[in-house]
């Protein structure tokens, strides 16, 4: 069970994907290594709430990221997003989020589980190639 976890969060860091799951009721979410890396956390914090998440997103984005959490707490829209996030260290990058339901009570999500992935050098890419057109 080791190997495999060891070969996952490899898998993971060379894709640069993380792992995310929210306990929606209890405001919880629990992250992977690899999520740590992308989001520039301490190595030992594998847990937070969705506040915490929201401070890192760029101010002019917090609104919106906050409205797409509440529509994947309700279940309504679980459509993948991206918003671009400020580290502890001040480093800007884009991330994409993509979830999807776990566990429910109801017609309610109590566990949604997702991936973050660091798509910062194709948005940069992406911006590049449009000064150019």
């Amino acid at each position: 069970l080791d190997y495999l976890r060891a070969k996952l969060e490899f898998s993971q860091q060379l894709a640069r994907i993380g792992m995310w799951e929210w306990e929606t009721l209890e405001d919880t979410l629990h992250w992977s290594d690899s999520f740590n890396q992308i989001l520039d956390l301490p190595t030992q914090k594998r847990s937070g709430s969705l506040h915490e998440l929201l401070q890192m997103a760029h101010p002019f984005e917090r609104k919106k990221v906050l409205a797409l959490f509440e529509d994947f707490r309700s279940g309504r829209n679980l459509r993948p997003f991206s918003f671009t996030i400020i580290t502890p260290q001040q480093q800007i990058r884009t991330i994409y989020i993509k979830g999807t339901v776990l566990e429910s009570s109801g017609s309610v999500p109590v566990r949604i589980g997702g991936i973050v992935q660091d798509v910062t050098e194709a948005k940069e890419l992406e911006n590049e190639l449009k000064y150019y057109e």
